[in-house]
């Protein structure tokens, strides 16, 4: 009788450090999948402002904003401004 409770209470603790193993894997999973979903969201907002750039390429006001911002060009009557960092 006494054997068979020691094996009863061994299996039963056996079966709680599995349970236990178990959830951390599931919080794990979990944890992962909530990194990729924001990775996601950044993706796809990302993905949506790349196709309103290429759909916006003919627009004038478009070019001028890409001359200014990625190129450095500065519009006829305007004076461009540096300013230098303490470093």
């Amino acid at each position: 009788m006494l054997v068979a409770f020691v094996v009863c209470m061994a299996m039963l603790s056996f079966n709680t450090m599995a349970a236990n193993r178990q959830e951390k894997k599931l919080e794990a999973i979990r944890s992962s999948l909530a990194y990729l979903e924001q990775k996601k969201s950044v993706l796809i907002a990302k993905k949506e402002r790349m196709y309103e750039e290429i759909a916006s390429r003919g627009d004038p006001a478009w070019i001028e904003v890409v001359l200014m911002k990625k190129l450095g060009f500065v519009p006829k009557g305007q004076k461009k401004v540096l300013f230098e960092g303490s470093n």
